[in-house]
């Protein structure tokens, strides 16, 4: 039986990175399967980027972060928080990073008021 866990590797110059951040992730006890395959995606994109420093520029994580056609507004959000996520991470250990600010996409302020909404529900 395979572990998806072990199934991805990452290639990129910014892969240890990605790599540390899903150990941490997994060593609080989440799964982090689907953001780990999210952060492929990214290293897949930064693979073809040919990247050539240890940094996240701004220019390249709006370029990833375009929102696609026909993609949902929690893909989207998915993708924004794991590249917020990385780019703390780098920033704590020293490395330059863009992190995505909040309110990025077109549809952010109304994901969030569905989640608000869906926990509010949940509560009452």
């Amino acid at each position: 039986m395979s572990n998806k866990k072990k199934d991805i590797h990452y290639e990129s110059l910014l892969a240890p990175f990605i790599e540390q951040l899903v150990k941490e992730k997994r060593a609080t006890g989440l799964k982090y399967d689907t953001p780990a395959g999210v952060l492929k995606d990214f290293d897949h994109f930064l693979c073809q980027m040919n990247i050539k420093s240890d940094e996240l520029p701004k220019k390249l994580v709006l370029q990833w972060l375009e929102q696609r056609p026909n993609e949902k507004p929690s893909t989207y959000q998915r993708r924004v928080v794991e590249i917020r996520q990385l780019a703390r991470l780098m920033i704590r250990l020293g490395y330059t990073a863009f992190i995505p600010p909040y309110g990025m996409g077109p549809n952010d302020h109304l994901y969030s008021h569905r989640v608000f909404l869906r926990a509010k529900k949940l509560i009452v």
